[in-house]
């Protein structure tokens, strides 16, 4: 028998997952908790689930798909890439996070 990953697990739970919405905390390094984006603002951007940097999205108008526009180190340069994006897709009637 080989080492590694049994299926049920020995935790008495029988390898179910208890909550968390679906999320886990597997390969996450030193990571102690949830994303912390109650504390982020920004319109479009998010914390990545390893808390070790910062995600900037926005949906595009014709099709309502999400377009990817990278990660970054602080909340506010995710905030700055967000807001170039609108001003591109929406012109005037972009909402954007930094006047």
């Amino acid at each position: 028998m080989t080492a590694g990953f049994s299926g049920g697990g020995s935790s008495g739970n029988g390898g179910r997952n208890n909550g968390g919405g679906g999320r886990n905390n597997i390969g996450n390094g030193n990571h102690d908790g949830p994303p912390e984006n109650a504390s982020c603002w920004y319109r479009g951007v998010r914390q990545m689930l390893s808390g070790r940097g910062w995600v900037a999205e926005i949906k595009e108008p014709t099709r309502g798909s999400r377009l990817f526009l990278g990660t970054f180190n602080t909340s506010h340069e995710a905030a700055m890439a967000y807001d170039s994006a609108a001003r591109r897709l929406y012109g005037e009637t972009a909402k954007l996070n930094l006047p």
